[in-house]
């Protein structure tokens, strides 16, 4: 069993004030089934964080793990001592 925190930054809406979540993954779990977990936990994050119907992310949200972004890769496994956020991607000028 994988124990994780997700930490979030830039959430929208109703969702701003949410600052981090626990999860329980299983051992080789990948970010699609992150994502799942945090679909079930928070079932707002669907539509906005997380395209409906699918464990992808929507384009303009990434995740941080370890300090490194990830998007959609499938290749991705989440370990206990892994850092995680998530957060929207913000451009200006």
């Amino acid at each position: 069993m994988v124990h994780c925190k997700v930490d979030f930054l830039g959430l929208r809406g109703d969702l701003a004030d949410l600052e981090s979540v626990e999860v329980d993954l299983n051992q080789g779990a990948d970010l699609g089934d992150l994502i799942a977990e945090l679909k079930r936990k928070i079932p707002a994050l669907e539509g906005i964080a997380f395209v409906s119907g699918e464990n992808k992310l929507m384009g303009h949200y990434v995740f941080a793990i370890n300090g490194r972004f990830h998007m959609n890769d499938s290749g991705i496994h989440i370990q206990n001592s892994d850092h995680i956020l998530l957060l929207i991607l913000v451009g200006g000028g």
